[in-house]
């Protein structure tokens, strides 16, 4: 069963869900952001990639990109999760001192540096050219002190740090990832990293998660067969079976059986996605569903786990539900500045309209263009966002 959700595991077990052609369009890009809410499957993207730069071509079989013109070559993978609980901006540059050290002692190189950013390029250095460079939870350590006095101390060290991945001549590919936009910045005026923004890009807008379509093509039926053996025991099939009862009967009885199973599908697959789908990512209004849900679902044998959790900027955020100045209305069904709503936001400066968008409490419901003017309309996705505002904003 799953174990973990890793992209090999994935594929072993049969539950993966081929989204190697919009992986195909994200990679034309020699740096590429995406953000997207929590258990959405950033770090099974990030496997993914590795296992793809890394040449791996035996698990990509019969996809997308196995077909394409991509040539699997391998190249040697640096991946970070910056999953870092960190409260100063001395501790952040410790704990990225050992990360490069780490792996500089795997690779025999040597460091003589002792700035995070300067021994950084350094290691890509010893490491040689046509890199592939993946850093997940970049969004971590500022989400997690956006009320610290320090967190622009803390930005200047991460936006350093990061910048050194600036070196077009040296990188075949760059991806970083996380929950919330935040603009790396270095003096807090200006953008350190040369990236494409692909968060709200209709050609990867379910790159993460899983559509209705995928539940329906690819998953419905490992679903519905974690409890089907109950319904074939106590309808008598598998004892039809072994006494050879006659073709007609058991093909009536199975048939009935099998109708019974596809109005469960349409039940099961209409209650996940009321439930944590109704995420939109682009003005293509898709219909997204939550692929940590999905998984936990499969892996605890058909047990719902509703326990939302915004982990990083937590805090923050239920601190502003809960103000007696704040209005949900105010962000939901109204027009909004992109820049303020979609685009990224300085960490000591953050949108609310963004915060709300990127952690997933709302999404996007349409964007509206005209000769003058972008606008874009939020909306609350799903069962599980309405219970969770009712229980942080209604009863502030």
């Amino acid at each position: 069963m799953i174990l973990q959700q890793s992209f090999s595991n994935l594929v072993t077990y049969g539950f993966y869900v081929d989204k190697t052609e919009q992986i195909y369009n994200l990679i034309k890009s020699r740096c590429a952001l995406l953000v997207r809410p929590r258990k959405f499957g950033k770090s099974l993207l990030v496997s993914t990639l590795k296992e793809l730069f890394e040449g791996h071509r035996e698990f990509f079989r019969n996809t997308f990109i196995d077909k394409s013109d991509y040539d699997f070559k391998p190249h040697k993978v640096l991946s970070f999760n910056f999953h870092f609980d960190v409260s100063s901006a001395s501790e952040l540059a410790l704990i990225l001192k050992q990360c490069v050290r780490e792996r500089a002692a795997a690779d025999n190189i040597k460091i003589t540096k002792d700035k995070p950013d300067e021994m950084f390029k350094e290691l890509l250095d010893g490491l040689g050219g046509d890199l592939v460079v993946l850093v997940d939870n970049y969004d971590f350590v500022l989400a997690d002190n956006i009320a610290n006095p320090e967190i622009e101390k803390i930005d200047q060290v991460l936006g350093r740090f990061i910048s050194v991945l600036n070196n077009k001549d040296q990188l075949r590919f760059v991806f970083i990832t996380g929950i919330n936009h935040f603009l790396l910045c270095d003096d807090g005026y200006g953008q350190v990293l040369d990236y494409d923004d692909y968060t709200n890009r209709p050609e990867v807008s379910s790159i993460c998660g899983f559509s209705q379509m995928d539940l329906e093509i690819h998953y419905i039926n490992k679903m519905l067969n974690l409890s089907s053996p109950g319904y074939v025991k106590a309808h008598g099939i598998d004892e039809m079976v072994k006494s050879n009862i006659g073709s007609s009967k058991l093909s009536q009885v199975y048939g009935e059986y099998l109708q019974q199973k596809k109005q469960n599908a349409d039940d099961l697959i209409r209650i996940i996605m009321n439930t944590v789908g109704g995420y939109s990512f682009s003005n293509k209004k898709t219909n997204i569903a939550s692929a940590g849900f999905i998984l936990d679902f499969m892996r605890s044998n058909g047990t719902f786990h509703l326990n939302y959790d915004m982990r990083c900027a937590r805090g923050y955020i239920v601190g502003k539900l809960r103000s007696p100045m704040f209005n949900l209305s105010d962000y939901v069904d109204q027009p909004l500045d992109p820049e303020i709503s979609c685009g990224p936001h300085y960490c000591y400066r953050p949108q609310m309209g963004s915060l709300l968008l990127h952690n997933g409490i709302l999404t996007l419901k349409d964007i509206v263009e005209d000769e003058d003017s972008i606008q874009c309309f939020l909306k609350v996705p799903n069962l599980e966002m309405a219970s969770f505002i009712e229980e942080r904003i209604a009863k502030k």
